[in-house]
């Protein structure tokens, strides 16, 4: 395990590559992400629903902004990352939006 990369101990908001993801020991799957100003996270999401296999942050609320399935992204994907602290500590996140890598180019 590359031991730069981290667990954010303070809620964050970053632009950054998903370089990396793993399957981790609780059914769910561990994002490695690079942000654009060199900072390196690890974010965990979990499976909510065996029925529609979709993949949401842990602890966090079902809610539409997170309607994203991370086991099916792929690496090199660009993402805009919003995290809360929950009440229990835990680091989650909030919102994630993809970035167009094309769109993002063209400005």
């Amino acid at each position: 395990m590359d031991e730069r990369y981290k667990l954010p101990e303070e809620p964050v908001a970053f632009k950054g590559t998903l370089v990396k993801k793993y399957w981790g020991k609780n059914k769910n799957i561990v994002l490695w992400f690079l942000t654009d100003d060199g900072k390196r996270h690890l974010l965990s999401v979990k499976l909510v629903s065996q029925k529609t296999h979709k993949y949401y942050q842990q602890y966090t609320p079902l809610s539409a902004r997170l309607s994203i399935d991370f086991k099916h992204q792929e690496i090199g994907s660009r993402w805009m990352i919003f995290t809360k602290k929950t009440n229990k500590g835990f680091i989650v996140i909030e919102q994630c939006v993809p970035i167009d890598v094309d769109a993002s180019n063209n400005m």
